[in-house]
């Protein structure tokens, strides 16, 4: 199975590995993607990886890793804790602002039909 790695393209350092293709627009500027068997989600966090060489088909043919320094690997699965918890928090927000928005349209509806309903009986 190949994973994807977004990687600086400048330092060649990976910064987010995935198991489905990111999308563009989700790539930060300045970063690129490589896919590669070797170096599955979550390693990231404890391994600094370095992409050496990436061939024409996107695939990563030449890397190194090491492990990260005991806080740099607390600090980088704090980081991820808090994306994927925003990620949700974004996700709830969308969804809380599709139901007030159905609320106001339910509302304007009930406010028309009883605007109607008192015109009908002034007029009788």
């Amino acid at each position: 199975m190949s994973y994807y790695l977004i990687y600086n393209e400048k330092t060649k350092l990976v910064y987010k590995i995935t198991d489905t293709e990111p999308v563009l627009s989700e790539v930060p500027e300045g970063h690129a993607v490589a896919t590669s068997a070797n170096y599955p989600p979550g390693i990231e966090l404890e391994y600094a990886i370095v992409i050496n060489t990436v061939n024409e088909k996107g695939e990563a043919i030449s890397s190194y890793s090491s492990v990260q320094p005991q806080p740099a690997q607390q600090l980088l699965k704090k980081v991820d804790e808090l994306e994927k918890e925003n990620k949700e928090l974004k996700l709830a927000l969308a969804e809380s602002a599709e139901v007030q928005q159905q609320d106001k349209i339910e509302n304007q509806l009930a406010i028309a039909e009883l605007a109607e309903l008192i015109a009908t009986k002034e007029v009788i």
